[in-house]
């Protein structure tokens, strides 16, 4: 099984679960890609995606993270 992995963060704490969880599931054997703020056009194949993220002010998207749901 192929999963995506897509963090969106401000200060990096999000960035840092993300990374983690992919490297858990590396190691119990799944496939994996990590993206940090893809475009629509990286992913849009992808069947499966874990989206880790964080708010910024008062519950905005990062900016990693607007473009993509801007799309």
């Amino acid at each position: 099984m192929h999963i995506c992995i897509l963090s969106g963060s401000t200060l990096g704490g999000a960035e840092y679960v993300a990374e983690h969880l992919n490297d858990v599931l590396e190691t119990q054997g799944f496939s994996t890609a990590l993206f940090h703020g893809p475009n629509l056009s990286d992913i849009e194949n992808e069947k499966i995606w874990l989206v880790v993220t964080s708010t910024h002010g008062a519950g905005e998207l990062p900016d990693n993270l607007k473009p993509l749901f801007d799309e």
